[in-house]
């Protein structure tokens, strides 16, 4: 920006500071144009004031207002598996030197076999594993192994919202939860949706 001081006044203006303009960017705005095409250089105030007002008017990155164009945020919800498939939906959070996670297992009906949610105060051996997250993956992977086949998928959190509920309930509450058919009632009326449709 060494060698742009009318966009490093503008960006300056709109109020980026000299940490994020120390670079040297070759296809920066070139403010010359203007003396070129029109004869005349405008001031910083002049050139912020424009990008701003289109900014507002086409919500072009603009996070105060909401965009012209919404996003389509599918909710697509949690699918039933086939008849005797057992799904397994698991979410996980990291927050400071805590994780937690959420574990449901259901049926194809949609009826809850059984889950776990629990939260891991810290990171023992990094390089090694986490606590009882390790172990449950390490017992997980041995299981799996005793299944004709199985897969596993990545989904969107509008498809594993019960077990994202377990995992927000544990980083809350601080608290463990391991169920069988009596889930908690905190997904109750997740799980109730989820199975009607």
């Amino acid at each position: 920006m060494k060698d742009c001081p009318k966009a490093r006044a503008v960006l300056e203006y709109g109020g980026l500071n000299n940490r994020l303009l120390v670079e040297n960017f070759t296809s920066c705005i070139d403010c010359r144009n203007n003396c070129v095409f029109r004869g005349e250089d405008e001031e910083a105030r002049i050139t912020w004031e424009r990008v701003s007002c289109l900014s507002n008017d086409f919500r072009i990155f603009n996070m105060i207002e909401a965009p012209m164009l919404p996003v389509l945020n599918k909710d697509r919800g949690w699918k039933k598996p086939k008849l005797g498939v057992i799904k397994v939906n698991f979410d996980a959070a990291l927050q400071d030197n805590k994780a937690c996670y959420g574990l449901v297992a259901r049926d194809h009906d949609g009826f809850v076999l059984g889950g776990l949610c629990q939260l891991v105060n810290r990171f023992n051996k990094r390089n090694v594993d986490l606590t009882i997250m390790g172990f449950c993956m390490r017992h997980l992977f041995t299981l799996a192994d005793s299944f004709l086949f199985f897969i596993f998928t990545w989904v969107p959190r509008s498809g594993n919202k019960a077990a994202d509920m377990l995992c927000k309930l544990v980083k809350d509450n601080y608290c463990t939860v391991d169920f069988d058919v009596d889930y908690p009632l905190e997904i109750h009326d997740i799980i109730l949706k989820d199975a009607i449709n």
